[in-house]
C-alpha cells in the first residue's frame, strides 16, 4: 500500500457514499475557492476548534525515512469518540482509526480522558512502516464528545485501504458534525474537536 503502513490482505468493500454528490462544497474560509484535493477539503470542511485539547503525534518523528517503523498516538483532555484520517503525498485518503483490528478487539472508537490511543499497539500483530509515496502528508484526529453517529460513513472504511471517493467521504462527515444537536438545553451545535499534523516521508 502506498501509505505509512504495511498491513495487507483486506478487500475493499463497496462504500455507501460512492457516486453521491457531496452535501456541500468545501471552500477556503479566506479565499472562498472550492477545495479540490482531500487535504484541502479536510482542512476547510473539517476546520474546527480544539477545546478537547486533542494531541496528535507521529512516533518517533513526523519526519521519517522509507522503511522506518511508525506509530501514531492520540491524546484527548476530554472523553469522546475518535476518528483518525491520513492523506498521503498522493492525496490518497485512509481511515486509520477506528479500524477492523480495533473492532475485533472490542475497543470501538472510544477515547478516554488523557489516556493515549496508539495505532498500532502491541495487539495489532503488525507494524506500520513508512512507504511510498514520499513527500508531505496530513494526519487529522477528530474527537466527538456527543455520541454523533458516523458509522454509516466510517463503518465500511475500516480496512486500512485507500478510500475510493475521498471527497464525498470527507464532506458527508463534515455535514454530520455540523448537524443541529438537541438536548435538555435546546438545540445547539455538536461538541467536537479537531487537530491536524503534517508529516513527511523522505528517501
Amino acid at each position: 500500500m502506498a501509505e505509512f503502513y504495511s498491513a495487507r490482505g483486506w478487500e475493499i468493500p463497496p462504500l455507501p457514499w460512492t457516486n453521491l454528490s457531496p452535501p456541500f462544497s468545501a471552500r477556503d474560509v479566506i479565499t472562498g475557492e472550492i477545495a479540490d484535493t482531500p487535504a484541502q477539503i479536510a482542512a476547510d470542511a473539517l476546520s474546527h476548534g480544539n477545546d478537547a485539547e486533542v494531541r496528535l503525534e507521529v512516533l518517533p518523528s513526523s519526519s521519517v525515512r522509507l522503511g522506518d517503523t511508525v506509530t501514531f498516538r492520540v491524546t484527548s483532555a476530554r472523553p469522546g469518540h475518535l476518528l483518525v484520517l491520513d492523506v498521503n503525498a498522493n492525496q490518497e485518503l485512509t481511515q486509520l482509526f477506528p479500524n477492523e483490528i480495533s473492532d475485533r478487539q472490542g475497543r470501538g472508537d472510544d477515547i478516554s480522558t488523557n489516556r493515549p490511543i496508539t495505532i498500532p499497539d502491541a495487539y495489532y500483530g503488525f507494524a506500520f512502516t513508512a512507504g511510498e509515496p514520499t513527500g508531505k502528508g496530513l494526519l487529522l484526529a477528530i474527537v466527538t464528545e456527543d455520541p454523533i453517529s458516523l458509522d454509516q460513513l466510517t463503518g465500511n472504511a475500516r480496512d486500512l485501504n485507500v478510500i475510493s471517493d475521498p471527497e464525498s467521504y470527507l464532506t458527508w462527515i463534515a455535514q454530520a458534525l455540523r448537524e443541529t444537536w438537541g438536548d435538555e438545553d435546546g438545540n445547539r451545535e455538536p461538541n467536537w474537536s479537531m487537530t491536524q499534523l503534517e508529516y513527511e516521508i523522505r528517501r
